[in-house]
């Protein structure tokens, strides 16, 4: 989690540079809404990057605050089935959880066990 923006420190209508690692291949932006458990999925906001010298972003959030990223392109965030690998649907429809297995893979427990 970075430090420089996070629930605590962040604010409307400041620029945040990223540059708290030296590289990294991916930035991804999680601001989670507020409300029924049920409904936030309608609120989440997921945007996930690769950086990309000239490339730029814009979207907004279920509020109406506007997010301009710069130097980077936004990555797909495939579907997962529901029930994929036995997992709770809960886990499955997670957008974190779905872009780490698309960009990072999955490995069964059998074969980290061994």
């Amino acid at each position: 989690m970075s430090q420089q923006l996070n629930t605590r420190t962040a604010r409307s209508g400041v620029v945040h540079v990223m540059n708290e690692r030296r590289s990294f291949r991916y930035l991804y932006l999680c601001g989670v809404g507020v409300g029924a458990k049920h409904l936030l999925y309608q609120k989440n906001f997921h945007l996930a990057l690769q950086r990309e010298v000239g490339g730029r972003e814009v979207r907004q959030t279920y509020n109406g605050y506007k997010i301009t990223v710069e130097g980077g392109i936004a990555l797909p965030i495939p579907e997962l089935d529901p029930g994929w690998k036995g997992l709770n649907l809960e886990t499955t429809r997670c957008k974190n959880f779905r872009f780490a297995v698309a960009h990072f893979g999955w490995q069964d427990q059998s074969q980290v066990d061994s």
